[in-house]
């Protein structure tokens, strides 16, 4: 008896035999009911259903066959109008680019393939789909593109054809240690002025219509002379205090994120004012990453079949990051 979730009734499979006396042995849905309009025809005619039938428009699968006769393969659908999971009868499985990528999909590939209750999973991390195989390693299912997978065992082992390589943003710390030196003066200016004053943020944070003076004065200086300012360091008090605005201002957090066309340096209307040093040298460390991203971060492999969170991703979406293969890499 169903509980009402369409899922939990999904036909698990072991191999291809399985498949395939499944699909021999279950009834399509039937091209017309029982209707006095003779005119009405169902749109699931034909579709062999995966789950409970009433659910047939979203689970459901076909053969698909060489001269109408033989059935090479069995192609699935997940809430799709294009097959997301086709197995053929070398039972290999072709998990589709069709399929969402979400946690829709990788319920279904479990209840298809491990609906028996085995350890082995699809799971969804970090914004990723990843399988876990029962082997100990946990396999990443690349977003946009077709992945295979071999059954092996009688279907009591599953393995992936091509793994799939990751890679993280890993921070080089001698350059990083290099380029906080080139600021010393100014980290010097900033615990001096804070230890006076830790809220030196909120007075230019003010919630009050502002003129177009006081505006730009709330600003600091402007994204372009604060680039200036990074790559030329300075210990002229009047620039640093510029710069102590930058880090310390949701105004600026705000201005920055817009003209870098970056979301790292925070979500302005959620952050606080930058209060005490701490928060204001974490800040300005945030900016640095982001404006030296191409000297402080390296893009390493990380070993197949372990999961990878790449924290460090982030700072590289942004105008000053010349690797313009980043983010396609890391949409994966």
């Amino acid at each position: 008896m169903s509980d009402g979730n369409s899922m939990n009734e999904l036909q698990p499979f072991g191999c291809f035999d399985d498949v395939l006396h499944y699909v021999n042995n279950t009834a399509p849905i039937m091209c017309r009911r029982q209707s006095k309009d003779t005119n009405y025809t169902n749109h699931n005619a034909g579709k062999i259903p995966l789950t409970e039938r009433r659910y047939v428009s979203r689970y459901w699968c076909r053969k698909v066959a060489t001269n109408e006769k033989t059935c090479v393969a069995v192609e699935m659908f997940c809430d799709s109008n294009k097959p997301v999971l086709i197995w053929d009868e070398n039972n290999r499985i072709t998990i589709t680019s069709d399929m969402w990528y979400d946690w829709r999909s990788a319920d279904f590939l479990s209840a298809i393939l491990y609906g028996r209750g085995d350890t082995p999973t699809f799971y969804t991390k970090n914004g990723k789909i990843y399988w876990y195989n029962g082997d100990g390693n946990s396999y990443l299912l690349p977003r946009g593109q077709d992945y295979e997978i071999d059954v092996v065992g009688g279907g009591t082992n599953f393995y992936p054809v091509k793994p799939v390589q990751e890679y993280k943003h890993v921070m080089r710390k001698k350059r990083m240690a290099e380029i906080r030196s080139m600021f010393k003066p100014f980290y010097q200016y900033m615990q001096a002025v804070l230890a006076v004053d830790p809220e030196f943020g909120k007075s230019y944070d003010k919630p009050r219509l502002l003129n177009k003076d006081e505006f730009e004065d709330r600003l600091g200086i402007s994204p372009k002379e604060f680039a200036s300012v990074l790559r030329n360091p300075t210990d002229d008090p009047s620039i640093m205090k510029q710069m102590l605005i930058k880090c310390t201002t949701k105004l600026s957090m705000k201005t920055l994120n817009y003209d870098w066309k970056t979301n790292a340096l925070g979500h302005w209307h959620l952050k606080d004012t930058r209060v005490g040093f701490k928060q204001a040298k974490e800040q300005f460390e945030e900016i640095l990453k982001v404006f030296y991203f191409n000297e402080v971060f390296e893009y390493v492999p990380i070993e197949i079949g372990k999961e990878v969170h790449d924290l460090n991703a982030k700072y590289g979406y942004s105008k000053w990051n010349s690797e313009t293969s980043c983010t396609s890499r890391n949409m994966s």
